[in-house]
């Protein structure tokens, strides 16, 4: 006759069975997110090019939309404007006191500007070191500065993700301090937009101009932005020059408003 089976030890069995599976499956689905999550920064950083690709201004500067924050922990204003670009980097850019008292910052994405007055009160956070060179102008600095001055110790954020860029508050402004922030909004967009290798225009509209009046050094890839010193190849349609390997991550001619899928050595 075979022993009873005491249920105090089955279930306690039956528990550690559990927990230990358990256990794994979190382990296992911690590693399937640090595995996405290196992925997912490979990808950004083939996001763009180390240097913009030069080309015509898109036209005047995108309208923003404004609109007012008002939820249980949010009070404040978000200014947005859309950018019509399919790709663009993730960043961010913050006062650096609110940041420290959420979290310490990521040193793989955080850069400085040089400006060591602006690197001790803001914190940049972006895959993209070049992108930042691009962006943080004195201008652009000067109208992060502007806003600071504008919504005061409350703070703000600076965000770029997807297709737009967004300036968040955490103060409600009066109507007449909302153009000055507006204005300053406007300013960092201007640098981003430039950034991205697609200057506005402030005259409204699209331009067009002949491939030969574009201002270019004689050698440069247009979408590197680097001296081609071998191996160069042109569009077939326009001339245009890049790198071999410039030319496959663009897929076809960098030229805006050529189209050319073929080259020529």
């Amino acid at each position: 006759m075979e022993p009873a089976v005491d249920p105090l030890v089955f279930l306690g069995s039956l528990v550690t069975l559990v927990a230990g599976a358990a256990v794994l499956s979190l382990v296992r689905r911690a590693g399937r997110e640090a595995k996405r999550n290196a992925a997912a920064r490979a990808d950004s950083a083939r996001d763009l090019p180390p240097a913009p690709p030069t080309i015509t201004p898109l036209g005047a500067l995108p309208e923003p939309s404004v609109r007012e924050e008002d939820g249980p922990l949010r009070q404040g204003l978000i200014v947005e404007f859309p950018i019509p670009l399919a790709r663009t980097p993730a960043f961010s850019l913050k006062p650096l006191a609110l940041t420290l008292q959420q979290a310490a910052p990521d040193p793989e994405v955080w850069h400085k500007t040089g400006d060591a007055e602006f690197d001790r009160a803001y914190l940049i956070e972006c895959h993209h070191r070049s992108f930042v060179e691009r962006w943080a102008t004195p201008e652009a600095r000067a109208a992060v500065a502007r806003i600071h001055a504008l919504v005061g110790a409350d703070g703000f954020e600076i965000s770029l993700a997807g297709n737009g860029l967004r300036i968040r508050t955490r103060r409600r402004l009066p109507e007449p301090e909302r153009e000055p922030l507006v204005e300053a909004c406007r300013t960092v967009a201007r640098g981003v937009f430039a950034a991205l290798g697609c200057p506005v225009d402030e005259e409204p509209g699209l331009r067009f101009v002949p491939v030969e009046q574009i201002d270019r050094a004689p050698g440069t890839c247009q979408v590197c932005g680097e001296a081609i010193e071998s191996g160069p190849v042109a569009c077939a349609r326009c001339g245009t020059p890049s790198h071999a390997d410039c030319w496959r991550y663009a897929g076809g001619c960098s030229t805006y408003g050529c189209g050319g899928q073929e080259c020529r050595p």
